[in-house]
């Protein structure tokens, strides 16, 4: 069955028919998806109906992203992450990107066709935990995330879901 999924973008409303016989109502603690197969059909059609082509690096260049947020959960240093990452490691592309942490559309990276190319491109994340970690529907199998916890905080609701998605993830408590 086929069930219209409306996105609004670019001042327009969109729709996305979604096989959702694909997805798996159970609790997020049950798993996100019945099996890994299924987590990539999903995957594979939102990225045709986005028109998300993930590039295949063949210079061995290893793409990483850092997810930072406007408000709470955000990253304070990153500037210092990318000179690091620059300096500690050969072929490496670092691209920052920042989203508002409020449910509105207010710039054009916070569009769902942007946030899943900008997934899709990458091979490891460093991000928050948050909202945002739904995203990872978009990440190739094999491409890696890094969580990061606030203090006082910890909350381990998407690890299955990037296990069924083929992601592989590490995470850092402060």
């Amino acid at each position: 069955m086929k069930f219209p999924v409306m996105v609004y973008e670019n001042d327009t409303e969109n729709e996305y028919p979604l096989d959702f016989n694909l997805v798996s109502t159970k609790y997020y603690k049950d798993g996100w998806f019945q099996r890994s197969d299924i987590c990539n059909s999903f995957r594979e059609c939102l990225w045709c109906n986005l028109n998300v082509f993930p590039s295949i690096h063949k210079k061995k260049t290893r793409r990483i992203g850092i997810l930072n947020r406007n408000e709470s959960r955000a990253i304070t240093n990153i500037d210092l992450l990318v000179k690091e990452f620059t300096k500690h490691y050969k072929n490496v592309h670092v691209d920052v990107l920042t989203l508002d942490s409020e449910y509105e559309l207010k710039n054009e990276a916070d569009t769902l066709q942007v946030q899943a190319r900008w997934f899709a491109d990458k091979d490891l994340i460093v991000m928050a935990h948050g909202a945002a970690m739904e995203n990872v529907v978009f990440m190739k199998p094999g491409s890696a995330i890094l969580e990061l916890y606030p203090q006082y905080y910890f909350n381990d609701m998407f690890w299955d879901l990037m296990a069924q998605c083929g992601i592989d993830h590490s995470w850092y408590y402060d």
